[in-house]
């Protein structure tokens, strides 16, 4: 995947401390690009509720035009989450590699609303960037800002040596290994 010093210095700057707002009442700013495909894009998130309180909790939003819904990969992950719960209560070791998914939903742009913003950037890098390999041309702008919003987990690019790194591959193909077996997803 791509970082975000591969997203165009615009789409960061134009981003970060952008307000998005969601149907259960909070907001959520957004922070630095972890990460960039397409148009997916992961990045850090703090969670405003209606009250004006902060939540300290590290989040992370995965952004999308797809009009795909994102309560397929919640669902999963729910499912998952519940056998691995189901097996071992919460000490089962799988849950340290799943996502806590918090909230998702398709939102519906309109024109003039930060959603808006946030979508016209995100097509006019996916749809109009020429130096991006997975660019391409966009027949029309889909007006769906897809969004699934969860609890941040370690980054792989932080880990301190080679060791560490092939422990990560070892469990993650464990836990596919594991998904296949028991929840069977």
């Amino acid at each position: 995947m791509a970082s975000s010093s591969d997203a165009p210095t615009h789409v960061c700057d134009s981003l970060k401390g952008t307000r998005l707002d969601t149907r259960d009442g909070s907001y959520y700013v957004l922070g630095e690009i972890l990460y960039r495909r397409g148009d997916r894009y992961v990045v850090k998130a703090q969670r405003m509720y209606a009250s004006g309180c902060l939540d300290t909790s590290r989040l992370v939003i995965k952004m999308s035009l797809r009009t795909a819904s994102p309560a397929q990969e919640e669902k999963l992950v729910h499912k998952a989450r519940k056998v691995a719960i189901d097996a071992d209560g919460d000490t089962h070791w799988v849950l340290q590699h799943l996502p806590n998914i918090i909230y998702t939903e398709v939102l519906q742009v309109i024109p003039g609303t930060t959603q808006a913003h946030i979508s016209e950037i995100l097509y006019d890098v996916f749809c109009h960037c020429e130096s991006c390999e997975e660019s391409i041309i966009c027949d029309e702008w889909p007006g769906t800002l897809c969004i699934v919003i969860m609890e941040e987990l370690f980054p792989i690019k932080t880990l301190p040596n080679a060791s560490n790194l092939a422990q990560v591959f070892f469990d993650v193909l464990n836990c596919h290994k594991w998904l296949l077996d028991h929840p069977r997803i």
